[in-house]
């Protein structure tokens, strides 16, 4: 995915990257969100054990500026994904970019596992 034309240094609204089914009609913390006029993602927002990483690297809160790049979200506990970059709770939230291709899993995966589809997520995108 990537934020807008891929060079801004910060969310012009808050955006959303995922949400469960109570974020789609309700004030839930349950969805991710970038954070109005900042880079990162709106920390009170992120559910308990959910980590984001950014082409493969360590965890982190900082998103922009964001060109075309794999976002791997990770979550210690379910998480009820009900929608990627759409909006939610009623109000128009919706992600300001591309979403490219989406792999979801209910299992955990080990770090193994999600390396390999980091790269074929580079790889298959022409991502550096």
């Amino acid at each position: 995915m990537a934020y807008a034309d891929g060079t801004r240094g910060a969310f012009d609204t808050y955006n959303t990257l995922i949400t469960d089914l109570a974020g789609l009609d309700a004030s839930s913390a349950n969805r991710v969100m970038g954070h109005e006029g900042n880079p990162g993602v709106f920390t009170p927002s992120l559910p308990p054990g959910m980590t984001i990483h950014l082409n493969g690297g360590a965890a982190t809160t900082t998103l922009l500026p964001l060109p075309l790049s794999v976002v791997h979200i990770k979550s210690a506990t379910p998480f009820a994904l009900a929608a990627i970059g759409g909006r939610n709770n009623g109000i128009n939230r919706a992600w300001r970019g591309p979403v490219c291709e989406v792999l979801a899993y209910s299992e955990t995966m080990d770090a193994e596992a999600a390396g390999r589809n980091v790269r074929y997520l580079k790889e298959g995108w022409g991502i550096g």
